[in-house]
C-alpha cells in the first residue's frame, strides 16, 4: 500500500518524464525518427537526452550570472521581482527552442575555445557535408525496377 504522498510523488515523477520526452520531441527533433533499428533509435534518444541535460546547465548557468548581477545591482525587493519575472517568463522549452536556433552562433566560440581557428571556409565545407544526403547512395527505386 502506498501512502497519499508517496502516490502523489509518483505522479509528479511520471508527469516530469511526460513534460521531458515532450520537450525532445519538441525541440530536439525527435518528434519522427529516421530509423526502426534498435541502436540507431537509443543512440537518437540518448544525444537528444544529452542535448537536453546541455541545454538546462547553460540555463542554469544564464540565470546563475543574471541573478549575480542583479543582485549586486539592485535591492533586495527590486532583486526579488526581477528574478520573479524571469523565472516566471524563462522556462526550459522556450530556452531550449531558442538555444537551438541560436546554437550555430556559440560554435565559433565553442571552437575558438578550443583552439580551433575558425574561417569561413569552414563554413562551406559544414554545408557540403551536411547537405549530403546518406541515402542518395543507394540506387533509385527506377534503377531498381530498369535492372529487375
Amino acid at each position: 500500500m502506498f501512502t497519499p504522498r508517496q502516490v502523489h510523488a509518483s505522479y509528479t515523477a511520471r508527469w516530469m518524464g511526460e513534460l521531458l520526452w515532450r520537450e525532445m520531441k519538441g525541440t530536439c527533433q525527435m518528434r519522427e525518427l529516421p530509423s526502426r533499428r534498435p541502436e540507431v533509435v537509443r543512440s537518437l534518444v540518448l544525444a537528444a537526452a544529452i542535448r537536453l541535460m546541455v541545454t538546462r546547465v547553460v540555463m542554469e548557468g544564464v540565470l546563475s550570472r543574471v541573478a549575480a548581477a542583479a543582485q549586486r545591482q539592485y535591492s533586495p525587493e527590486e532583486h526579488a521581482a526581477l528574478m520573479e519575472h524571469f523565472v516566471l517568463r524563462m522556462g526550459p522549452e522556450r530556452f531550449a527552442a531558442v538555444w537551438r536556433d541560436l546554437s550555430v552562433f556559440f560554435l565559433v566560440e565553442v571552437l575558438r575555445r578550443a583552439g580551433v581557428d575558425w574561417n569561413s571556409g569552414h563554413l562551406e565545407e559544414l554545408l557540403l557535408s551536411s547537405m549530403l544526403d546518406p541515402n542518395r547512395a543507394r540506387d533509385s527505386l527506377r534503377s531498381r525496377l530498369l535492372d529487375a
